[in-house]
């Protein structure tokens, strides 16, 4: 017997399920020009033979895969209809969710903004006399800027995750409306990594029970930007010698706390690790290299939907959720010997920080953290994604009159 999900929804999520939802203006420049069908004949109602949402650019940028507070995103509804099909409007919806996964597989869903706007048609259309979409193929252009707000990261873990997703919907008041698959959109705050430009060693050292001392180095310290680090640089010396140690192992792991209401839970996952054959190794020092793992899905890809690695890396998550936290520890262990007995042990156990700004660089103070977020004005969008009116032709230069005509030279 299968279990079953319950969909329950948050106090916080009902104060906010209305006033969250913001029309932004029409990004239609159409209006008024359609051709209007009697919508309850069948001819016009066959589905698309293709519907989807697709992201071109990140910030003007067509490599960039993830935003930030301030981005901005611009991409297409791309739709293909074989007969003529009559709708109300093309509706394009940008959310933002975290979700709880709580026991039993109850999930509690905290909205933390909904915006959306009409690509085509009018809602204010009433009757069975809706506008017609010839046959064809339609590309119906769109462009969204992010606020200046910390958000939480996307992230997917079995306790809970983050989405930032893109919906495009026909409308057919009465009738079931055609949509896309959600894709989703890649989104990380704008976090710290060290006040310092110039990274701090960090160096630790223990004794163990047999006087054989033991020191870690991390040469670039405890801060990384996950942006542009692949490996993290450990150096563990045995100045004695280290007959008594063996099956040394290095590992970077994440550990997630969810606390919702009276639910709290935690979880700790190895991201990576590295094993001793691995070490390069110069007289008594070991010098080992971690991996951080990255994401690596394509932007457009529609699958990336429900897919996110798991072991994907996100920021260090400590004040841009409400009911989340996340952090990372770098971690050496190994098995010491007793007499003849081995016995696994835990050398070092460093905390690491991961931010996504550069060495030395501060968050703006003009971004405001999500958890700051204690009323939503209505009259204002600032706190909310906008999506931005896009042209549909280039603006061209009035011709020359007679008497605006430009000087003429003599040779």
């Amino acid at each position: 017997m299968s279990a079953t999900v319950e969909y329950r929804t948050h106090p916080l999520e009902r104060a906010l399920s209305w006033q969250d939802i913001r029309d932004s203006p029409s990004l239609s420049s159409t209006e008024g020009n359609y051709t209007f069908v009697d919508s309850s004949n069948r001819k016009y109602r066959k589905p698309p033979i293709h519907f989807s949402v697709n992201i071109t650019s990140i910030d003007g940028d067509y490599n960039k895969r993830t935003c930030h507070p301030g981005s901005t995103f611009a991409g297409y509804v791309q739709l293909n209809v074989e007969y003529p099909l009559a709708a109300q409007y093309l509706k394009l919806l940008f959310k933002a969710t975290e979700h709880i996964y709580e026991n039993n597989n109850r999930k509690v869903r905290v909205r933390l903004f909904a915006v959306r706007t009409v690509l085509w048609g009018s809602p204010s259309v009433t009757g069975t006399r809706w506008p017609m979409i010839e046959p064809g193929y339609h590309r119906f252009q769109f462009m969204c800027e992010l606020p200046l707000v910390n958000y939480p990261p996307t992230f997917r873990h079995h306790l809970a995750s983050c989405e930032f997703e893109l919906l495009a919907t026909l409308e057919r008041p009465g009738i079931r409306p055609f949509q896309t698959v959600p894709i989703d959109i890649r989104y990380q705050p704008l976090v710290l990594t060290t006040p310092l430009k110039m990274p701090r060693v960090y160096q630790e050292e223990i004794c163990l029970s047999n006087q054989i001392p033991v020191t870690m180095t991390l040469p670039n310290g405890c801060s990384y930007n996950i942006l542009d680090t692949k490996l993290i640089d450990v150096q563990l010396s045995f100045p004695n010698g280290h007959a008594s140690i063996s099956n040394i192992e290095a590992s970077l792991r994440r550990e997630v706390h969810v606390s919702c209401r009276d639910y709290q839970q935690t979880d700790i996952m190895t991201m990576t690790h590295v094993e001793q054959s691995n070490f390069h190794t110069i007289g008594n020092t070991y010098f080992i290299q971690i991996p951080v793992p990255t994401e690596h899905n394509h932007l457009n890809t529609p699958a990336i939907r429900r897919n996110f690695n798991v072991l994907g890396m996100t920021t260090t998550l400590s004040g841009y959720s409400k009911y989340t936290r996340m952090n990372y520890k770098l971690v050496i262990t190994a098995r010491i010997r007793h007499g003849f007995l081995f016995h696994k042990k835990t050398l070092f156990s460093v905390a690491i920080q991961m931010g996504t700004l550069p060495a030395g660089v501060q968050v703006p103070s003009s971004v405001i953290s999500y958890t700051n977020l204690h009323s939503i004005d209505d009259t204002s969008m600032s706190t909310k994604p906008k999506f931005l009116h896009v042209p549909t032709r280039q603006e061209q230069l009035p011709a020359y009159e007679d008497e605006l005509s430009p000087p003429r030279y003599s040779s």
